[in-house]
């Protein structure tokens, strides 16, 4: 069980196996993502999760490109 928190206000729990990463990060599976009724918006690249009738908007991390 593994508990983690998106934002301060959506804080959650999700039953998983773990899987060496090079980097720090969680893959959300389409079970949780059902259960949560969330929507992805490609366009603007972030989902939309309810929890107890609350919505709660998740947008990508940006990183800017490397200019040379």
């Amino acid at each position: 069980m593994l508990s983690f928190a998106i934002t301060s206000q959506f804080k959650d729990k999700v039953m998983c196996d773990v899987v060496k990463l090079d980097t720090c990060g969680m893959v959300l599976g389409s079970l949780y993502l059902y259960a949560r009724k969330a929507i992805f918006y490609r366009e603007h690249n972030q989902y939309h999760f309810f929890k107890k009738v609350i919505e709660y908007v998740v947008h990508s991390h940006h990183t800017k490109a490397n200019m040379l």
